[in-house]
């Protein structure tokens, strides 16, 4: 019984990928920590918070925990995307590539996050005309996803 059930539990851990095992730094709780405050902040809202989240999270106790799970499976891709792209190099310059190109995509990533808070902030004042939000998004929950998604391409 006990070899089954190691079998099983080694089977499940190999079939799961490499990111989603990643586990979150105190950094990435930091970061996480800093982009749930903007999120809060440009959502406004208990209501908008978990609609841009896409219920995934519902307060910021919970918005902090799934960033930070994030975050660490960004800087885990990133590392592997860097590593790829530097692979015929060797020594310091393979460091220095690996370097630069993590933070090249890390960055990225970090932008299109930026952009979700700036679409949030958008939708914060469009909601102030509630007539032409409802028009414009409808008005059942997912109304501000829609937004901020429509303002987020």
């Amino acid at each position: 019984m006990k070899k089954a059930g190691f079998a099983l539990a080694l089977a499940a851990m190999l079939a799961m990928p490499g990111a989603a095992m990643a586990k979150p730094t105190k950094q990435d709780t930091r970061s996480a920590s800093a982009e749930c405050h903007a999120i809060v902040e440009a959502a406004v809202s208990k209501a908008n918070v978990e609609s841009f989240s896409n219920g995934e999270y519902k307060n910021f106790g919970q918005c902090v925990s799934f960033k930070a799970h994030e975050e660490a499976q960004e800087r885990k891709a990133s590392r592997l995307a860097a590593r790829e792209s530097c692979k015929g190099l060797k020594g310091d310059e393979r460091r220095d590539c690996v370097r630069s190109e993590k933070a090249e995509v890390k960055a990225q990533k970090d932008a299109k996050d930026q952009a979700r808070i700036e679409a949030a902030e958008t939708c914060t004042a469009e909601q102030e005309d509630a007539e032409a939000f409802a028009e414009a998004y409808g008005t059942k929950k997912n109304a501000y996803r829609k937004c901020v998604r429509a303002n987020t391409d």
